[in-house]
């Protein structure tokens, strides 16, 4: 459950559940990799936040519309993050202006990275997991869900 200062934080819970909708926002997990000494080891994840165009609109990289699209993920993502400088640390990667098609939704599709741990610290793998499934929790909360969109009755 998300604390009821996070909410009063952030602010307009209705707002940004209106978002998710409006978006078909969704959510994956990726686990991050680093190489260290010739060994491959997993340092903490990649959360991608997902929101479709419209349907009736012709995508472009780097329209309008997907810059648009990736504010509101941004405010979506807003909430679920913890404050700065908390650690382990989690933040949102830059927007490249990249567009998806997605054969699953017959729409295209702009993505926000979330990224969680700290390759400079691998050793911070287990708070860095908590913080993902910290991440993940308040991101349900607002009707955001791991690998589809799903109407729901919030």
């Amino acid at each position: 459950m998300v604390p009821e200062e996070r909410i009063d934080a952030v602010g307009d819970v209705a707002g940004l559940r209106e978002l998710v909708r409006k978006h078909r926002a969704y959510l994956e997990v990726e686990p991050r990799v680093v190489e260290t000494d010739g060994r491959k080891v997993r340092v903490g994840a990649d959360l991608m936040l997902w929101g479709a165009h419209r349907r009736s609109t012709s995508p472009r990289p780097s329209c309008t519309l997907c810059q648009a699209i990736h504010q509101d993920l941004v405010a979506i993502a807003s909430f679920a993050l913890p404050p700065a400088g908390v650690r382990p640390a989690a933040w949102i990667l830059p927007f490249d202006g990249r567009l998806f098609a997605s054969d699953r939704w017959g729409r295209d599709e702009v993505d926000l990275t979330i990224r969680i741990g700290d390759a400079a610290d691998p050793s911070g793998l287990a708070q860095a997991d908590r913080l993902l499934r910290e991440i993940r929790s308040r991101l349900e909360f607002l009707g955001v869900f791991l690998g589809g969109w799903r109407p729901s009755d919030f």
